[in-house]
């Protein structure tokens, strides 16, 4: 499932952090507001494939690949 599809299908009312792990093994978070999911992501990070998700009290992280 693609970001852009678990956004849909999920109506979050939290902030996410979205996680990937570059070339070089270093990890990337931006956090999001959900007002934001959707106007400020990238096409490219709306379509990357969902790899885990844990939700956290105050976020939810979601690690793409």
């Amino acid at each position: 499932m693609t970001l852009k599809e678990y956004l849909k299908k999920n109506k979050i009312k939290k902030n996410i952090a979205v996680l990937l792990l570059t070339k070089g093994g270093k990890c990337i978070s931006i956090e999001y507001e959900p007002k934001d999911f959707k106007k400020v992501m990238s096409k490219e990070l709306l379509n990357m494939e969902v790899m885990d998700i844990n939700e956290e009290d105050d976020a939810i992280e979601i690690w793409v690949m």
